[in-house]
């Protein structure tokens, strides 16, 4: 059998000192309470977006992010502000707004 060999080390004359930060009950509960929010929000979205008028407002939010894509000047002007009434519709009844997705044919045809 192979014998271990000890590897030297600098050691240090002092410990590191570290000090804990401990949180109050009432900083725990605060952020336990966030948590809280953050996942009744999220099934308020969910719930909306299962219901028509929610699914119907996603599909032409996502249809005028591709219009936007594929227009230019005065017509991508008018569609971004029917985007914007939109997502203020979208925002009121809970829903995130989508995010435009970048295309790869886009990323293709600009190499």
């Amino acid at each position: 059998m192979a014998r271990r060999i000890k590897t030297v080390t600098s050691t240090t004359t002092e410990p590191a000192e570290t000090k804990r930060n401990r949180r109050t009950p009432d900083q725990i509960v605060a952020e336990l309470q966030a948590k809280i929010d953050d996942v009744k929000a999220r099934a308020a979205a969910k719930e909306a977006k299962a219901n028509p008028e929610g699914k119907a407002l996603l599909v032409a939010a996502k249809a005028l992010d591709r219009a936007i894509d594929d227009c230019t000047g005065d017509a991508k002007r008018a569609i971004e502000g029917a985007r914007a009434v939109l997502s203020e519709q979208l925002v009121a009844l809970g829903i995130r707004t989508p995010q435009a997705k970048k295309h790869r044919r886009a990323e293709s045809e600009a190499a």
